[in-house]
């Protein structure tokens, strides 16, 4: 039981609550989407499969041609915009959750995946390859916008994700000391590699629950144990 007005999440520290940031999927810091800039920027969103960038079909889940600066100029921007008007303790970078629209093969964006980096499975089109982690393009777009957010306000806290085909450690991006990562894996030596890469400021958010459920496995979390009453007492 939480304090009156603490939400439980807040009261066992969880979401970065402990270090005062707030993340989550937020379409790469572009507000308004294909919405708002399919017509006027279509340039700006991950070349499909079938040789376009139409991301109608994507809802809310649209991807990014996360090498094209302009993109990146336009973000940085706004970031700084909304700061001098509706200032934020943090800003969220990470990109939209799933959903049916391939990451970029443009040539620039194929350009940013180490040959040498751990191989992940994507979706393109109707097809599952064997394709290099996503991570290092990732961490080229979100420290560009660091950077430039940063010559602004220095210490603003630009969150980002750990998760599905970038939740590898990059191979040959370092991290912007402003970069907060919300790490989803589990195992230790991820972990650890994204502090070589210079993550320093990490914190994890785990995705236990989905454990094992593309593959109708049974996943074992463990009960926690009956407290004393002692306990209880100091808890309320």
């Amino acid at each position: 039981k939480s304090a009156p007005g603490i939400s439980w999440g807040y009261w066992q520290g969880l979401n970065g609550y402990a270090l005062g940031i707030a993340g989550g999927h937020a379409g790469y810091g572009l507000r308004g989407g294909w919405a708002e800039f399919g017509k006027t920027h279509p340039e700006w969103f991950a070349l499909q499969p079938d040789g376009t960038r139409d991301m109608s079909h994507a809802s809310e889940r649209w991807t990014l041609c996360v090498s094209n600066q302009s993109l990146i100029d336009y973000v940085a921007n706004d970031i700084v915009q909304r700061q001098k008007t509706n200032p934020m303790p943090s800003v969220s970078l990470a990109p939209n959750d799933g959903g049916s629209a391939a990451p970029c093969m443009c040539d620039e964006c194929k350009k940013l995946d180490p040959p040498n980096a751990p191989k992940v499975q994507i979706v393109l089109g109707k097809k599952v390859i064997e394709y290099p982690s996503l991570t290092d393009r990732h961490m080229h777009y979100w420290n560009a916008i660091a950077e430039k957010v940063g010559k602004v306000y220095p210490d603003l806290p630009l969150v980002i994700d750990a998760y599905g085909p970038y939740s590898t450690p990059p191979v040959r991006e370092k991290i912007n000391p402003n970069l907060v990562v919300r790490y989803v894996p589990s195992d230790l030596d991820g972990w650890k590699g994204w502090q070589a890469a210079g993550a320093k400021r990490i914190f994890w958010r785990p995705n236990n629950l989905h454990n094992g459920y593309r593959e109708a496995t049974i996943h074992v979390i463990a009960a926690a144990p009956e407290i004393s009453a002692e306990t209880q007492r100091l808890l309320e």
